[in-house]
């Protein structure tokens, strides 16, 4: 993927499309709630946020390790239910 808007590679037009996907209202909700649920992710106010460090992650170990943390938190997330409602008040 290269930084030129131009880019028509597939991996730039998948990024393109899932920020135009993010920036709706609902799924900037959505993705709020997503970051509420873990530390690791609280730290990016937006989508964007969260693909601009994950796409300028340099080649280092730190970076590396940053990169593994965040995708691994979203692939964890993806796997374990929400709470439901009914749940939280019956414990």
């Amino acid at each position: 993927m290269n930084g030129r808007p131009s880019c028509s590679c597939p991996v730039c037009e998948l990024e393109y499309a899932l920020l135009s996907e993010l920036d709706h209202e609902s799924n900037k909700a959505s993705f709020e709630s997503l970051t509420a649920r873990s530390a690791v992710l609280a730290s990016f106010p937006t989508a964007n946020d969260l693909l601009t460090q994950l796409r300028h992650s340099s080649n280092t170990d730190d970076a590396a390790t940053q990169s593994d943390e965040v995708l691994g938190e979203l692939v964890r997330l993806s796997r374990t239910p929400l709470p439901r409602l009914q749940d939280t008040f019956c414990s």
